[in-house]
């Protein structure tokens, strides 16, 4: 139980420098681009259900020996997202009526990063 403990602390750490890191660039992008119109954001999805992450994520629980439903109980909504959750938040920021929208980080995660 302790090296799984471990193990998720390593990746949080992990994800979390990569968040950082994602984040700094778009700040770069924006303050270049701006005065150009040009809109720069971040879409962080969460655990949506696709085959190739439904099989990494049962080769992952597998493979550690716990529920395959670990994932869905971290998610507050209590489900997986969806491409379409995703795809809908993508949309809007591409369209015009996101025209006012820059410098975002837009987390699709079912409250996950909430908690």
């Amino acid at each position: 139980m302790t090296e799984r403990g471990l193990g998720r602390v390593a990746g949080e750490a992990r994800d979390l420098r990569q968040r950082r890191a994602l984040a700094e660039e778009n700040r770069s992008l924006l303050h270049a681009d701006a005065s150009s119109g040009v809109r720069v954001n971040v879409v962080t999805p969460g655990p949506v259900a696709t085959p190739s992450a439904d099989e990494l994520r049962k080769t992952f629980t597998d493979g550690m020996g716990i529920p395959a439903d670990v994932f869905v109980q971290q998610v507050p909504l209590g489900r997986l997202g969806t491409t379409d959750d995703v795809v809908e938040v993508v949309a809007l920021l591409a369209s015009d009526r996101g025209r006012w929208l820059t410098g975002g980080n837009y987390r699709v995660d079912g409250g996950m990063t909430a908690r």
